[in-house]
């Protein structure tokens, strides 16, 4: 406010000066002159806090256009990429040896699948059959600390049926540790 009431004092004096030189007959007009110019300053400081809402409305405007334009870049750059899969598609000789990778891939991942399940499959197989075998429940209480000799006849069965019997499958079997588990598979493959 203080730099508006300097402008005006100014704007009064010095250009009541220089309009009396341009005008040296028509008070009138220099005093309107000024009169316009000291408006123009207080003008400007009332609505100063309006003005500058609007130049930052205005800024914020210019960035949303600028994020707009971005945007808009991004969605030609999709659209150009799907346009070109279609006309690859259409291609034979660009698309017949890509498709022909991919199903190499997906070949060679379903025949892995495959292999993983008759992997389970012939284990679970082996788990039946010792269970048929030894006509044991999977349900069987802990085989008692020391009684290896009473189990033997039935590891070994198992171990026969399938050699690569895991400590893990022992212990899940005749329910104890696999700590136990494990000494059992160590004598059952030296054969005591």
């Amino acid at each position: 406010m203080v730099t508006c009431v300097l402008g005006i004092a100014l704007s009064v004096g010095l250009g009541d000066q220089f309009w009396h030189t341009l005008f040296p007959t028509q008070w009138l007009l220099a005093l309107a002159c000024a009169a316009v110019i000291s408006l123009t300053f207080l003008h400007s400081e009332l609505y100063k806090t309006l003005v500058d809402g609007v130049l930052k409305e205005i800024l914020i405007d210019l960035h949303l256009m600028k994020v707009a334009v971005a945007a808009q870049e991004q969605v030609m750059q999709v659209d150009m990429m799907v346009e070109s899969y279609d006309e690859v598609r259409e291609e034979n000789e660009l698309y017949q040896p890509a498709k022909n990778k991919v199903k190499k891939i997906v070949g060679r991942r379903l025949s892995g699948f495959a292999d993983h399940v008759q992997q389970v499959g012939m284990s679970i197989d082996a788990d039946q059959t010792c269970l048929v075998e030894g006509s044991l429940s999977p349900l069987q209480l802990p085989a008692p600390r020391g009684k290896y000799p009473l189990h033997r006849e039935e590891l070994g069965r198992m171990y026969r049926a399938n050699p690569n019997l895991t400590q893990r499958d022992v212990a899940r079997h005749f329910a104890i540790s696999n700590s136990t588990a494990n000494e059992w598979l160590r004598k059952i493959k030296a054969g005591q």
